[in-house]
This record gives structure tokens, sequence and C-alpha cells, in this order.
């Protein structure tokens, strides 16, 4: 488990071949998020697409956002308009996550 971990790791470009933490490595410490979808938000800092991957960041991490259709365009599109209290905190979140990258 822990060499596929420094695989994945190393395949995100989170560490380089000795191990050591990368400049992206660095960036995606910094979001409370899976590594993956650390590695999608960090990476769309740099393409200008970093509001809409920390939105999906947070419906794919928060369980029934957005309704639980497994077509993510609508959920995100959902979880866009839902005015519930548990939405607008997530919504926050996502705000936090994009400044931070």
């Amino acid at each position: 488990a822990l060499n596929e971990a420094r695989s994945l790791l190393r395949a995100l470009d989170a560490i380089d071949g000795a191990g050591r933490l990368t400049e992206a490595g660095t960036s995606m410490r910094k979001l409370a998020l899976p590594v993956r979808l650390a590695h999608m938000v960090a990476e769309a800092a740099s393409s200008g697409h970093v509001h809409e991957a920390a939105l999906l960041a947070v419906l794919l991490t928060e369980l029934g956002l957005g309704g639980d259709s497994a077509d993510l365009e609508r959920r995100l599109m959902s979880f866009r308009t839902e005015k519930s209290p548990r939405a607008t905190a997530a919504r926050q979140l996502a705000e936090r996550l994009a400044k931070q990258a």
C-alpha cells in the first residue's frame, strides 16, 4: 500500500524520485482534499478553472450535495443554486479552496 501511495504521488508530481515534496506537492498539501482532488484543484489554478474545480472537489467529497444523480453536471448545476445552509457552507469551502490553490 505504501508503494502504491508513493507511485500515485509521483504520478501526480507531488513528490520527486527521491520522495521529496515538489512545488506541486506543496500546493496540493495546502488543500484539505484527497490527493487526486487536490491535484485537480491545484492544476486548475494554473489554467483559470480553479473555481469550477474547487466546486467539483467539494461536490465529490460531500455526499448528497446537489442531489443523488449519477450525472455530475446535473448535480453541479443543482449545487450551485441549492439554498440549504449545508450547500451554502460547502460553496464557501470551495471558495476558500480556490483561494488557497
